[in-house]
Formats: structure tokens, C-alpha cells, sequence
């Protein structure tokens, strides 16, 4: 898979561990298995102590004569670093989509129940029509024809062991545009092979090949989404030096390699574009609305640490019909965060992403409200993002064919984190390849929803796991609905039906949906010997689960001990409850809210381990927001965040019936 990028930094060859320090996570996972998640997204957003660039502007135009966007870009244009441009009280109508190239500037509003941009027009992203715009980088195609659509490639000769941050390139063989201190670099390289029979296991595998490796992915270099699939296994990095003369260079990269397997054979590569990333600029307090039909919402193109916050997004369903796709949408992006925010979709369905990330890495979307949609959380070739105390809440369906909360959709997915939501499930789906090293960590996953609206017939095990997704860990989950689910899972080359995978708990190397291959795929024996469960708790079997043979210590590579207690840690991200924790004038959350040491929990059919999250009180006791909603609630994450506290957690566990087996 090929992506272009931002310019790339030469370095010489430090090692530092992908892992530095204790981890939360040791003694539970392998650091093998595992990444230092508290450094994903754009770190703290800084914007708090930034100045105004001057005055604040009015709101302009009418739904009749809706007027251009360019005050305000032009606004944001001509303010220095470390500024916000402020928006006032009321509606803007605009007549066209926000474009956005300035950085380390803000945009803010009083709020989103105050300040709405409605938007009768978009215009182009590149990638495709969009709202808002954050650009940083050249025009680029990403969809197919490889590093040529790049406008700087070149080898990647050496540095290759997980965690080193220093790599070596050689000569451009495209462009002739040196890589930059600060500018994102796209790093990947070819697949391992186009068949089954080529799989290297027990080193990792890399392959999309349609009928093999995946149900619909064509063979190199057709590639879904986000480049040639010769290129499956990728990451973005930024540049953080980069030797002196012209290339062959050393470049220095943060963060370090994610992955243990690339290797000269595979003929690695590097891509970069010939402009400057954007970086460190945000849009905050401010409400979204779509007029202007199909279209997407904010995106993100060539984009660090850039952030969304306390912003809501959705459709005058009314006057228009619902944004064709995704409401957030990141391509060719690092570390940028979403949190804080509501989005509201539509009232039947369409086939809409809440977001998608294509070809980026480290982006955070933590804290927010996903309503009425029916893919609310989609990857499509992206690695080590984190999703973490998100409440997704009426997963509109098609035909009762339920789509999970999270999902991925294309190759090359590989460490990401989910922790601690409120949502129907995970669905690492096979259609355009797979991926290694997902974490799932005390969520409540549902797999069901009753409606109406939108009752489940289909695709309804919150545990979805498709083949050629090896090295997943499952750890500390509430899993299931009470009188749904009836079967614990169903796993590759076994006798289950269909009908039997739809009231599991677990599928597990499936090569279809909720169907046993060997076509549109074959079942994945692997995927199933390499994967981590531990401390969860589901319907079916009513306790917590802490069995030795759902660990993979007997593993020739990347095997994980058996844990040597029924002790986890609180979070994966935080080593105590973060301070937005709490909803204003509600009782106090216990933290860890979900998770087998949790007890007396307020979430029905739950075993009394899991209570609602933030997120779900705000929208239940300060939005009033019910599962048949038909419009978008009153939203104002300051209206809910901020000086709420959190109980004296971790609770002990009780009660449990902890036998190592």
C-alpha cells in the first residue's frame, strides 16, 4: 500500500524501545503484543492558553443568500503561531467548505449550542468533497496506482528492527524533494505473498489476495482505500531529523516502528510530499450542520497533531440528505485527536462512516457521542489508533444486518487499542485484509440492540474476530445480551452454523460472515491459536473467565505468559482517572467503570461489572437523549465535563471464581 505524505527526515540509527518504561500493561500482555498507547493523538491540547487574533467575528449571510467561507479562513490566514480565531454567537451560512492550511492556529466558537455552521456548499479535499478542509499536504491519489502517485518516493535500505528510530533511504526514485524536519513520512512495504500456501507464520503474514487472504481484495497492486495492496503493512511517522547532503540519507522518525516483520525482501519503501504538514491547529466549541447533500464532514489530509473538540456534527434532514459518508475522515494522517463531540447521522439508513481513517496512524477519539449511525467507528489501513470511553448509542442497520461499533475494513490494521466504550462490539472484517496486535480492554460490547427502531437479525456477536487477524487480545470485557446470546463462540474449521455464530459471544477466524470458508475466504486456524483472552465476562458462560487455554504462551513468536494473578490494570491510557472524568451535577463515576474487579455496576444485564461511562450520562442525563431519537440533541460538552469527580476506584473484585486452569 502506498501513500504519499509529507516530506521525511534523515537520522542516524538510535534505537528506543516502541515500549519505554513500565507499561501499564505488563504483566498481562507481552510487550510484544503491546505499544505505549498514552502517547496516541495530539498529546494535550494546548489551545487553553493561546490568545485571540482579532476581533470576533459576527455571524453573516441567511439560508437564502448563504455567503463564502473565506472571512474566516482569511481570518485564520493572517494570524500568528499559537492564536485562535474567534467565532461569535449565532449562524453562519455558508456557501462553500472551509479550507484549512494555516498551523498551530484555532478556530472557536462559544459553543455548539451557540455558534453553527451551516453549510449550503462544500468543495474539495481532494480526496473528495468536504465541509471543512485541514490540508497540508499536495494533491495526491491514494487510491490504487501505488508510491507513483507520490510526489517524492525512495528505498528504504536499512533500519528495520521494531522500535528503532532512525532509518536509512536511498536516492529519490521519485521527485527530487529532500525529506523535512517536522513533515510526516509513509513507510511500508510488499506483502508476503498472494496465497495461503505462502504464509509465514509464526512470523507475521502479510497478504490481501481476494479468495486467500481476504474476500474481495484484489490482487498487487489493486489496493481498497488507501493505495496499491502490493503495500499492505505500513506506518506514518514524523521526521525528527534528517542527515546533511542529498540522499541517500539518515532520517530520524517518531514514533519508532510499530511492527517486528519489515525486512529488505520485501522491498521497503518511502513516500513523501513536497509541502509542509499541517500541524497543531484545531476547531473547537462550534456546531456543524449539513445543507448541501452528499458530501463529507471534516478532513483530514497530510495532518499532525491536529485536533476536533467539543464539537458537533450533523444534517438538516430536512433540507438535505445526510453526508454520503464520514462525518470525520482522516487520510494520510498522525496523532490527531478527536474528543469531546456529538454526532448525530440520520433517521434511516445509509451507508455512513461516523469516521475513517485511511492510511494514518495514532489518531485518538476518546470521549465523544456517535448516534444513529450505522458504521460509527471505521478503519480502512490505519494502525495504532486509540478509541477509548466513546458511547455509541442506535447503530441504524440495513435489512438488520448490524454493523459494530468498531471496525476495520481494509489490510495492514495493526495495534490499535479500544478501552473502555459503551457499543455494540469490534468487527475486524476480512473484505480487503487483516491485521495483528488489537486490543480490546474493558469495554461493554452488546452485540445487540432490541430497537425499535432498527432491531439485530444479523451480525450480532460482539466478539468479531474474522480470519487473518492474528495476535488479538480480548482482555477484561462485559460481553453479550441477556436472552440473545445463547453460545460462547464459534471458531475457524469447527461445526457451527451461521445461525449458531449470530448468538455467540466470539467468531473467531471465520473466512466469511458469520460463514465458514473456504469461500468468499478460508477459515484461519491461526487467528484463532494466536489470540489472548483473559478476565472477560459475557452472558453465556456468567463468570469472569480466566482460563490458561485462552493464552497463547506455547507460541514459537510473540506468545503471552500466562498472567500470574487476576489483577488488571485500572487503564491502558491512564494511570488514574483522567480529569474530565465525571458529569456535572450527576453522582460519581467509579473508575475503572466496566471490567471484572468492578462491582455493584449500574448497567443492567451486565453481572454488576460494568456502569455507564461519561459519555452515556451526558447523553441520557444532560442531553435527555433516548435510542429513538429522530433529531439531533442540544449538545455542549462543557455543559457535562469538567467539574464532575470520580470515585475512589479500582474497586476489588468480588465474589469471582478465579481458577487457572
Amino acid at each position: 500500500m502506498r501513500f504519499v505524505g509529507r516530506p521525511l527526515f534523515v537520522l542516524i540509527m538510535l534505537f528506543l524501545p516502541v515500549c519505554a518504561g513500565a507499561q501499564s500493561w505488563s504483566g498481562v500482555l507481552a510487550p510484544s503484543r503491546a505499544i505505549d498507547w498514552s502517547t496516541i493523538g495530539a498529546g494535550p491540547i494546548p489551545s487553553g492558553s493561546w490568545t485571540q487574533c482579532g476581533s470576533t467575528i459576527a455571524p453573516y449571510g441567511t439560508s437564502s443568500n448563504p455567503l463564502s467561507s473565506t472571512t474566516i479562513t482569511n481570518a485564520m490566514t493572517g494570524c500568528p503561531a499559537n492564536t485562535y480565531v474567534k467565532l461569535g454567537a449565532g449562524t453562519f451560512y455558508l456557501s462553500d467548505r472551509l479550507m484549512w492550511t494555516k498551523s498551530n492556529v484555532v478556530l472557536r466558537g462559544m459553543g455548539p449550542d451557540q455558534t453553527v455552521l451551516r453549510f449550503y456548499g462544500n468543495g474539495s479535499c481532494w480526496i473528495a468533497n468536504t465541509l471543512v478542509c485541514f490540508y497540508g499536504g499536495t494533491s495526491m491519489d491514494l487510491g490504487g496506482s501505488g508510491e507513483s502517485d507520490a510526489d517524492n518516493t525512495a528505498n528504504w535500505t536499512a533500519g528495520y528492527a521494531r522500535g528503532t528510530t532512525s532509518i536509512t533511504l536511498g536516492a529519490n526514485i521519485r521527485g527530487s524533494h529532500k525529506p523535512a524536519v517536522g513533515d510526516m513520512i509513509f513507510l511500508d512495504m510488499q506483502v508476503d505473498g498472494t496465497s495461503m500456501s505462502q504464509d509465514t507464520y509464526p512470523e507475521v503474514f502479510s497478504c490481501i489476495q481476494a479468495g486467500q487472504c481476504s474476500q474481495q481484495a484484489g490482487g498487487p497492486p489493486i489496493g481498497h482505500g488507501s493505495g496499491a495492496s502490493a503495500y499492505e503493512q505500513f506506518q506514518v511517522a514524523q521526521i525528527t531529523s534528517i542527515s546533511a547532503g542529498s540522499c541517500p540519507c539518515t532520517v530520524g522518525i517518531t514514533p519508532g516502528l510499530y511492527m517486528p516483520n519489515y525486512r529488505s525482501a520485501n522491498t521497503p519503501m518511502a513516500s513523501w510530499s513536497n509541502n509542509p504538514s499541517l500541524t497543531t491547529a484545531g476547531i473547537e466549541n462550534l456546531r456543524i450542520t449539513n445543507v448541501s447533500g452528499g458530501t463529507y464532514g471534516i478532513t483530514w489530509m497530510f495532518s499532525t497533531k491536529t485536533w476536533i473538540k467539543n464539537v458537533q456534527m450533523d444534517t438538516d434532514l430536512a433540507n438535505s440528505a445526510p453526508m454520503v459518508r464520514f462525518f470525520i475522515h482522516g487520510m494520510g494522517s498522525l496523532n490527531n485527536t478527536v474528543r469531546d463531540s456529538y454526532v448525530f447521522a440520520q433517521t434511516t439508513y445509509s451507508d455512513i462512516y461516523g469516521s475513517d481513517d485511511r492510511g494514518s496512524c495514532g489518531n485518538l477519539y476518546e470521549n465523544n457521542i456517535f448516534e444513529s449511525i450505522d458504521t460509527p467507528f471505521e478503519n480502512e489501513q490505519s494502525c495504532a489508533n486509540v478509541y477509548s470511553y466513546n458511547y455509541i448509542v442506535h447503530n441504524i442497520t440495513a435489512g438488520g444486518w448490524l454493523q459494530p461499533g468498531f471496525n476495520n475494513h481494509g489490510g495492514g490494521f495493526n495495534f490499535t487499542l479500544v478501552e473502555g466504550n459503551d457499543a455494540l462490539g469490534t468487527g475486524w472484517d476480512n473484505y480487503f485484509g487483516g491485521g495483528n496486535f488489537n486490543t480490546t480492554f474493558r469495554n461493554r460490547f452488546w452485540g445487540y440492540q432490541a430497537g425499535p427502531p432498527d432491531t439485530s437479525t444479523n451480525q450480532t456477536d460482539p466478539g468479531s474476530n474474522y480470519a487473518m487477524y492474528r495476535f488479538s487480545n480480548w482482555i477484561g470485557n462485559i460481553m453479550g445480551y441477556v436472552g440473545y446470546h445463547t453460545n460462547y463462540q464459534v471458531v475457524a474449521n469447527d461445526s457451527n452454523t451461521a445461525v449458531t455464530c449470530e448468538v455467540s459471544i466470539f467468531e473467531f477466524g471465520l473466512g466469511g460472515n458469520c460463514a465458514h470458508g473456504p469461500t468468499p475466504a478460508p477459515d484461519d486456524q491461526h487467528t484463532v491459536d494466536t489470540a489472548m483472552r483473559w478476565g472477560n465476562w459475557d452472558v453465556v458462560k456468567g463468570t469472569v473467565q480466566w482460563n490458561s487455554s485462552e493464552v497463547p504462551s506455547g507460541l514459537a513468536k510473540y506468545a503471552n505468559a500466562v498472567p500470574s494473578s487476576h489483577t488488571l490494570p485500572t487503564s491502558f491510557l491512564y494511570s488514574s482517572a483522567p480529569s474530565w472524568w465525571g458529569v456535572n451535577g450527576q453522582a460519581a463515576i467509579p473508575w475503572p467503570a466496566t471490567g471484572p474487579d468492578v462491582t455493584g455496576g449500574n448497567q443492567a444485564n451486565s453481572g454488576g461489572f460494568a456502569n455507564k461511562i461519561p459519555a452515556r450520562v451526558c447523553f441520557e442525563s444532560v442531553m435527555k437523549g433516548t435510542y429513538a431519537d429522530t433529531a439531533p440533541k442540544t449538545f455542549n460538552a462543557n455543559s457535562c465535563y469538567g467539574n464532575g469527580s470520580a470515585s475512589n476506584g479500582p474497586f476489588p473484585p468480588t465474589s469471582l471464581v478465579a481458577i487457572i486452569q
